[in-house]
């Protein structure tokens, strides 16, 4: 399963430095959230360090989720591209060699995603982890347009999905997340996904018998 998933992610990155080669770096700057196969703590996950924004684990397929309006941009055609299989290979290997970023290079967003999915859900806890204050880190985040909580919720909302997707009960879901009772969770889980958990735990289960 190590090797299927490292496969997996290896095909995902090239397909994304191929796509932000080939728009003269849209793609990059569109690209919002990737979710994968794999679990967090699976062995193997050091290409992972690619990605310069929130991952999402456990997942029925691979995704690369980009931002709608930058996606729509028009693009200034690039002449004399080669798309043999060897141009092609080239340019993503020449283009992973000039983004590839370094371990520590990730944003405060990305990084405090990260940490909240692995279970540090306090402003507290996350700062200690990101060797900063909590005031800074609220800075930080401010910086970059978003907040803690923003982030703590779509982390919710993104664990609950995949809860409910996988036959969860609305109030196991709810009770797992710690909150204090169904309503809240119904009103959070559909304000940052557009409807309810018992609806798009219904369309999960149709998507997946189809």
């Amino acid at each position: 399963r190590a090797l299927t998933h490292f496969v997996g992610d290896a095909l995902l990155i090239k397909t994304h430095a191929l796509l932000d080669s080939l728009t003269g770096g849209a793609a990059g700057r569109a690209l919002k959230r990737v979710s994968l196969l794999r679990n967090r703590n699976d062995d193997g996950n050091g290409q992972l360090q690619f990605w310069q924004v929130p991952i999402g684990y456990g997942h029925a397929a691979y995704e690369l989720i980009y931002d709608i309006d930058i996606a729509c941009e028009t693009i200034p055609a690039t002449p004399e591209v080669d798309l043999t299989a060897d141009g092609i290979f080239a340019r993503v290997i020449r283009h992973l060699e000039a983004i590839a970023p370094s371990s520590d290079s990730r944003s405060y967003s990305v990084r405090t995603a990260d940490l909240i999915s692995d279970g540090h859900e306090t402003q507290q806890a996350v700062a200690r982890h990101l060797d900063v204050s909590v005031a800074t880190l609220r800075r930080r985040l401010s910086e970059e347009h978003t907040s803690f909580r923003d982030i703590l919720q779509e982390s919710r909302a993104e664990r609950a999905g995949l809860m409910l997707a996988q036959g969860t009960s609305v109030t196991q879901v709810a009770e797992f997340l710690g909150y204090s009772d169904v309503r809240a969770f119904n009103r959070a889980f559909k304000k940052m996904r557009g409807v309810s958990p018992a609806v798009y735990a219904r369309s999960s289960m149709e998507t997946a018998q189809a």
